[in-house]
């Protein structure tokens, strides 16, 4: 029930997608405590550099890591400047194993200095059947395809970015044990931050997400299930009032459901949130400030028991209060140091929740 709650304390602000999009070398990294054993963690990183009037090289770097998956990704690409409004790529994710490795091409079309739309198909464990060490096929190839559209503003901070990315049905099959792997989803969201005053203090900022996706295993089930259908919504909105002793205020709403051949769970949570900035002090081109959080979250689990963790609830209240201490250096180095506690335990040995550090420098 406190896993959601954990996540919005825990990842990135919904402002550092501003310097994500318009930064060509940027570096980001979030990390928090979920429990005893996992971490929540979320990086990512790009460096972008010109070979010559014609050619840039980058290599980017992607980690997401919770109750949900573990996965990090290192792409190397290369894009030549066909004209002003036209770029062409090839990106790759290598591996010591070859039948791992993943290629792609993309197309990014240039509507103004600040507006572009990347359209990409991604070849996954493209030399998979030819060049395995293994028995096992794809009978069906995996392969993504889709689109990412960004447009920002030079000094306000207001941005949009809208995506959309289809995975294709793959099915993979083991000789041994006659073992069959299926997948397939798509995943499509927007965010966006806007300013609402000419002094840009107010801003008013979306991230809107939705996935739909299959997995599948005849073999290696879970709880006894070899097909998984799982649905997501997640919508935050958040008001921001740089100059106000509450700074910020927010809402998320999250949706999800798992289907199986037994039945489903579903879980909803919806999270109202606030921070107070209680100090602040500005030396040059460098702010320390402490903000104090609050955070209350409604998570309601439904379904059959035997499909769901034994800490599901039904219907549960949860109340968390965050400390952050953090540092920002002239908008391009942000740094917070995250302290959480437990309201519905205050003053018992289960007060501790949990610690987060969070860290964006554009360079």
């Amino acid at each position: 029930s406190e896993y959601e709650s954990d996540r919005l304390a825990y990842q990135y602000l919904s402002s550092w997608h501003y310097p994500w999009i318009k930064e060509q070398t940027v570096f980001q990294y979030a990390a928090g405590s979920l429990g005893p054993t996992r971490f929540l963690t979320q990086g990512r990183f790009r460096f972008r550099k010109s070979i010559n009037d014609k050619l840039d090289f980058q290599l980017s770097y992607v980690e997401n890591g919770d109750f949900k998956g573990n996965r990090e990704t290192l792409i190397f690409e290369f894009f030549y400047r066909w004209n002003n409004w036209l770029e062409l790529s090839i990106y790759g994710d290598p591996s010591t194993l070859k039948k791992e490795d993943d290629a792609g091409f993309s197309g990014i079309f240039h509507f103004s200095p600040r507006s572009q739309l990347r359209v990409f198909y991604t070849m996954a464990d493209f030399s998979h059947n030819k060049r395995n060490e293994d028995q096992d096929t794809y009978e069906k190839v995996p392969g993504s395809f889709g689109l990412v559209w960004r447009s920002w503003e030079a000094d306000s901070q207001s941005f949009i970015e809208a995506y959309y990315r289809e995975d294709r049905d793959t099915k993979q099959v083991f000789p041994t044990g006659s073992r069959t792997y299926i997948y397939g989803g798509r995943n499509l969201g927007f965010l966006s931050r806007h300013y609402l005053d000419d002094e840009f203090r107010l801003y008013w900022q979306n991230e809107v997400r939705y996935q739909k996706s299959y997995e599948g295993d005849n073999v290696n089930t879970v709880l006894g299930q070899d097909r998984w259908d799982y649905e997501n919504f997640d919508w935050l909105m958040q008001l921001e009032d740089q100059e106000s002793f509450i700074s910020f205020w927010g809402l998320r709403f999250v949706y999800s459901q798992w289907d199986s051949q037994q039945g489903n769970v579903i879980h909803n949570a919806l999270l109202p949130h606030a921070w107070a900035s209680v100090y602040g002090n500005i030396d040059g081109d460098t702010l320390q400030a402490i903000d104090l959080g609050y955070e209350f979250s409604w998570h309601r689990g439904q379904g059959d028991s035997s499909l769901r963790d034994g800490t599901d609830t039904n219907n549960n209240l949860e109340h968390r209060m965050n400390v952050r201490y953090r540092i920002n250096v002239s908008d391009k180095t942000m740094f917070n140091l995250l302290l959480t506690f437990d309201l519905d335990d205050f003053g018992t040995g289960e007060t501790w929740e949990g610690g987060a550090m969070q860290y964006s420098m554009a360079f």
